[in-house]
C-alpha cells in the first residue's frame, strides 16, 4: 500500500517536470548551458520513474503468465538490449548455448515461462555484471539445455562475490556499488522463484575472482502439471 501511494505521489511531479523540460526544450535561442540541464532534467526524471516502478514491483510482484517460449533468442535479446552499454565500457560481452553442458547449436530450447518477466531477470544481471567490471572486462552469458530444466549463466570476471556478501546478495536495499539502489537482484529472485526456478550466485570460471549468477527454470511448470 505504502509502494503504490508512492508510487501515484512522486509520478504526478515527476510527469510535470517531465513535461516542463519537454516545454522548454522548443524554447527558440535556449542556450548550450539550457539545453544541458533540459536533458539533466529528462534523464534524472527517467532514472526516477524507473526507481518507483522497480519499488511497486518489488512490493507487489505480478504473477507470471506463462506461455511456451524459445529462451535462446529472450537471451540474445537481452544481449543485445545492452551491446552498447557493454561496448562504451570496453566490456567483452559473449554469449554460446550449450547442450548438457558441451558446446552446441541449439535450434530451440522451449521453457514455459513469462518472457517479460524473464526478459526482465536477465537484464538485471546482465546490467550489474557490465557495470561493477573495469574498462576491458569479461561476461560470458552461457545457456545450458538439460532434459527436464535450462540454465542461463551470467559469468564475470569482477572482484566477486565474498561468502559473507552471499548471504545478503538477495536480500531488498543491499548492493556492492556506489549509487545502487540494491533492488535488482531482489526482484530478479521473487520473479524466478515464481517460476518455481532458483537463482544463485558461484564463483566465476572467468577468472580466480568474478562471480557467476545462474538462473535455473524447469522446462514445465508445476502450476500446469497438477
Amino acid at each position: 500500500e505504502m509502494a503504490a501511494a508512492m508510487s501515484h505521489e512522486i509520478r504526478t511531479p515527476l510527469g510535470i517536470l517531465r513535461s516542463s523540460a519537454q516545454v522548454l526544450a522548443r524554447e527558440k535561442g535556449l542556450s548550450v548551458e539550457g539545453q544541458e540541464v533540459v536533458a539533466f532534467i529528462n534523464m534524472e526524471t527517467e532514472r526516477l520513474n524507473k526507481l518507483v516502478s522497480t519499488l511497486v514491483d518489488s512490493a507487489r510482484p505480478r504473477q507470471p503468465e506463462f506461455a511456451l517460449h524459445d529462451i535462446v533468442p529472450l537471451v540474445e535479446h537481452a544481449v543485445a538490449m545492452l551491446r552498447m552499454q557493454a561496448n562504451k565500457k570496453d566490456v567483452n560481452l559473449a554469449m554460446v548455448v550449450k547442450s548438457h553442458g558441451e558446446a552446441a547449436v541449439a535450434e530451440q530450447i522451449l521453457v514455459e515461462c513469462d518472457a517479460e518477466q524473464i526478459t526482465q531477470v536477465l537484464l538485471n544481471l546482465l546490467l550489474n555484471a557490465i557495470q561493477v567490471l573495469p574498462t576491458g572486462g569479461k561476461v560470458a552469458v552461457s545457456i545450458i539445455d538439460a532434459q527436464d530444466h535450462v540454465v542461463v549463466s551470467v559469468a564475470d570476471d569482477g572482484a566477486g562475490v565474498t561468502e559473507a556478501q552471499k548471504e545478503q546478495i538477495f536480500d531488498p536495499f543491499f548492493t556492492q556499488r556506489p549509487g545502487g539502489i540494491g533492488l535488482g537482484l531482489a526482484v530478479s529472485k521473487q520473479i524466478v522463484t515464481a517460476h518455481f526456478g532458483s537463482l544463485t550466485v558461484e564463483k566465476s570460471t572467468l577468472a580466480n575472482t568474478g562471480a557467476d549468477f545462474r538462473v535455473q527454470l524447469p522446462k514445465r511448470q508445476l502450476l500446469n502439471d497438477a
